[in-house]
């Protein structure tokens, strides 16, 4: 119970960060703030997004923000018309919309879903992102390792 209330904890936790990068994204689009815990001594490090390199091999715009053993944040954006086709992964997924409108497409059924809400994924659960409007769609992704 102690651990899954950690976990609880720390999802929150980072969706704080999560709201708190957004913001800061839209305002200036090339300086994220991440935190990190070392020993239990908070640090900051400034992560220039402009320096992060897409993501190779795919078709879409995606650049890694942060990995460590435990955690990945990935920024998806997708110009309208492109999408991340459904697959499936051996990790949990957070899906945040940072920036306008479009699909989330499931196993079953297809959501669409706006700025702000957010969404969990189980592992090995098939998943895909579309921006069916005619702006940008921009999707935190936070993949959480076993």
């Amino acid at each position: 119970m102690k651990n899954l209330f950690f976990l609880y904890n720390k999802i929150f936790l980072l969706m704080d960060l999560a709201k708190m990068m957004l913001s800061k994204f839209h305002l200036h689009y090339d300086i994220l703030y991440m935190y990190k815990y070392f020993k239990g001594v908070k640090k900051v490090e400034i992560i220039r997004y402009d320096s992060l390199d897409k993501i190779p091999g795919i078709n879409f715009d995606g650049r890694k923000l942060f990995t460590s053993k435990k955690i990945e944040i990935v920024l998806i954006s997708l110009e309208p018309g492109e999408k991340v086709a459904k697959h499936s992964v051996p990790f949990d997924t957070i899906f945040f919309i940072s920036h306008g409108k479009g699909i989330v497409e499931l196993e079953n059924e297809n959501l669409s879903v706006s700025e702000n809400d957010m969404l969990y994924c189980d592992k090995n659960s098939d998943h895909g992102l579309v921006n069916n409007s005619d702006k940008k769609f921009v999707v935190l992704v936070i993949k959480l390792f076993d």
